[in-house]
């Protein structure tokens, strides 16, 4: 026979608070901090978080209680209904990346490695040049990697570059590890060296044009291609500008003026 003081219609509430500091004990959050996840008239014995719910924090340390109360209030319950108070650990931090080091460094580009943690899913670098005394500072430019190792281009010569790391897990991301520092080459001076030997130009064309000019017509006077960016129509002759291109001057583009060409 069951017992006349047996709830008969027991409904649940369920807590989650977080512990703030290190060696914090269960009553001790649940005494002094609000509970960040606290529901009511729960049917089952069992709660499940959703979004609704305060999002939890990897590798962050929480307590929880259930309390069981009845809603006829006719049946007696043992300590008000309240469970025994649980710690625990909600999942792995994303914690900060180790071995930051500078492998290759060039003029325009420095290669890093790292070393990722347990749930790194991909990484992530940012870099700035190194502000001198009294100027301001610089900021960051950032770069994604799903290895641990990473190169970062498009640098400028002759500058002293600081670099952080850090990882990502998920939507979690860990803290930015301690900076490490390069400076890339100077950049080599490629003097232009002209490869044709002495410059011989033909002056003998005197040919007629064979049409009228129109912009970016073409036509050969002496030596040179003449790409027309200008034309001026007078009678039976031509006047104008143009562009040549010298490939013994390193294809170097000229601009010239053209007078009195006939057709």
């Amino acid at each position: 026979m069951a017992s006349p003081n047996r709830p008969q219609n027991v409904t649940y509430r369920f807590q989650i608070v977080e512990i703030l500091r290190e060696g914090q004990t269960a009553g001790d959050a649940f005494a002094t901090t609000q509970p960040i996840v606290d529901e009511w008239d729960i049917m089952a014995s069992a709660y499940q978080l959703g979004p609704a719910d305060s999002p939890l924090i990897p590798g962050n340390w929480y307590a929880w209680r259930v309390q069981a109360y009845d809603e006829d209030e006719l049946g007696l319950l043992k300590n008000e209904g309240w469970s025994e108070m649980r710690l625990f650990q909600y999942g792995v931090a994303c914690t900060e990346c180790g071995d930051l080091m500078v492998e290759t460094v060039t003029p325009s580009r420095v290669e890093l490695a790292w070393t990722g943690t347990q749930g790194h899913m991909e990484w992530e670098v940012r870099h700035r040049p190194v502000a001198e005394e009294g100027q301001a500072v610089l900021e960051w430019t950032y770069d994604s990697f799903l290895m641990e190792r990473g190169n970062i281009r498009r640098l400028s010569p002759a500058v002293k570059y600081e670099f952080q790391v850090r990882g990502k897990c998920g939507a979690q991301e860990g803290e930015w590890s301690t900076s490490v520092f390069a400076t890339t080459g100077e950049a080599e001076e490629k003097p232009y060296i002209c490869e044709g030997g002495e410059l011989i130009i033909n002056w003998e064309n005197s040919e007629p044009l064979a049409s009228a000019l129109q912009v970016g017509d073409t036509f050969t006077a002496a030596d040179f291609t003449v790409t027309v960016t200008e034309a001026r129509f007078n009678g039976s002759t031509h006047s104008g500008v143009g562009m040549i291109q010298i490939k013994s001057l390193n294809k170097v583009f000229f601009g010239v003026a053209f007078n009195d060409i006939g057709l």
